[in-house]
């Protein structure tokens, strides 16, 4: 992971996300805009998002709101709106199924991820005000880390396999929730 730069991210959740934010502004406004289309469908999207952003939005702050509240620091550090923000998170990830392998090396169990060779990532090392501090793998525009581990070795990797389901929030939000809290 040496060859990503690092990004350090202190404070409340807000706090944390901003400092993301600030920090990768230029990629992230630049990911965001490829793939929020052209001016009109951003002036629909501000309007009334679709229905896919709704749902990731309701969802997020219904079950992950310290989530929430650092995507919404993470958009305010980018300058660009929370929903187009939530619009990008609602796309799908494109890593294969097998892209989340635990292996048992000489000096123990150790998680590996598959990362997209074209996928933009930072390091970050988050240090919340009252969880664990972690180290994680991620990208620029995305709160929920591809891997990470915490102070005390916790390792976590996620990977969506699917969609649907009653919960609309991604679920690669819960390793984030797992490294900060376990």
């Amino acid at each position: 992971m040496s060859g990503y730069p690092r990004v350090a991210c202190r404070g409340a959740p807000r706090d944390l996300g901003l400092d993301q934010g600030r920090a990768c502004a230029e990629e992230v406004s630049r990911l965001v805009a490829a793939h929020s289309g052209g001016a009109f469908a951003r002036l629909a999207a501000a309007l009334r998002p679709p229905a896919a952003t709704r749902a990731t939005l309701r969802d997020t702050y219904r079950y992950f709101p310290h989530m929430a509240e650092r995507s919404l620091g993470l958009a305010r550090g980018a300058r660009i709106s929370p929903r187009a923000l939530a619009e990008f998170s609602a796309l799908p990830e494109r890593a294969p199924a097998d892209a989340l392998r635990i292996v048992n090396g000489g000096g123990g169990a150790c998680v590996a991820r598959a990362v997209p060779t074209d996928a933009l990532a930072i390091v970050r090392e988050s240090a919340p005000d009252t969880d664990y501090r972690s180290l994680e793998l991620v990208a620029p525009a995305q709160v929920a880390p591809f891997v990470g581990v915490n102070e005390h070795g916790l390792a976590v990797g996620a990977v969506l396999l699917g969609t649907g389901g009653e919960c609309a929030a991604p679920a690669s939000l819960l390793a984030q929730d797992c490294l900060q809290r376990f």
